[in-house]
């Protein structure tokens, strides 16, 4: 999914899924590395963080494609402290 990613957008922001079985310095170090090779994006490891930058980031006209989650509830806690992909887009677009 990272592959497709890098190749058909203009920029990409990497965050973290689901941990399942890596441990958070496996996942940093896998994040970092596809973004060496890319390069033309950037991490943010707090999912609703790069959600946030990602709409804050987004010009009109632009789409900002979420991947990964969905409506499933997150797994981690992330900062915002929301349960999911679409309740975090709607706290942002509440406040701009």
């Amino acid at each position: 999914m990272m592959d497709k990613s890098a190749k058909v957008s203009d920029y990409y922001i990497l965050t973290l899924d689901d941990l399942n079985n890596s441990t958070m310095s496996e996942m940093e170090e896998t994040l970092n590395e596809f973004h060496q090779n890319y390069g033309k994006g950037e991490v943010i490891y707090d999912r609703t963080k790069a959600i946030e930058r990602a709409i804050e980031f987004a010009e009109d006209g632009d789409w900002v494609v979420i991947t990964g989650k969905g409506h499933e509830s997150y797994k981690e806690e992330f900062e915002l402290g929301t349960s999911n992909d679409l309740e975090t887009v709607k706290t942002f677009k509440r406040q701009s």
